[in-house]
């Protein structure tokens, strides 16, 4: 899995995660982890459960639930740098597209097993 990826899941399962932060993450779930987002109990996660999962932590995370993650709703949660990278309009927000194109990304660049999923 992507270090981007495991940081969303390692902030307490309902955390965001971008580039410079997945920089820094370990290569494999935590298994509590993997179990969590192992909605289907196969032993891996599938890029379907990731991203449902992953959609799930945006919507937890737009505190306002104004569609879009500012720099406010994320504070403490990732750097300046990794909001501006995954900020691909540089408009100030974190458009649901943008972040689902970033964690898009982050699951196919991630190791995966030889049936395709998380491991």
């Amino acid at each position: 899995m992507s270090k981007i990826a495991i940081a969303i899941s390692v902030l307490s399962l309902t955390a965001f995660s971008l580039p410079t932060q997945a920089q820094q993450q370990p290569k494999s779930l935590h298994n509590a982890n993997l179990q969590a987002l192992d909605t289907n109990k196969s032993g891996g996660v599938s890029k379907e459960e990731y991203l449902q999962y992953m959609n799930a932590g945006y919507t937890r995370l737009d505190k306002n639930k104004d569609g879009v993650l500012s720099k406010a709703e994320l504070d403490g949660i990732v750097s300046s740098e990794q909001f501006a990278a995954t900020d691909a309009n540089a408009d100030g927000k974190i458009s649901k597209t943008e972040y689902t194109t970033q964690i898009t990304k982050d699951f196919d660049a991630a190791e995966k097993g030889p049936n395709g999923e998380l491991k």
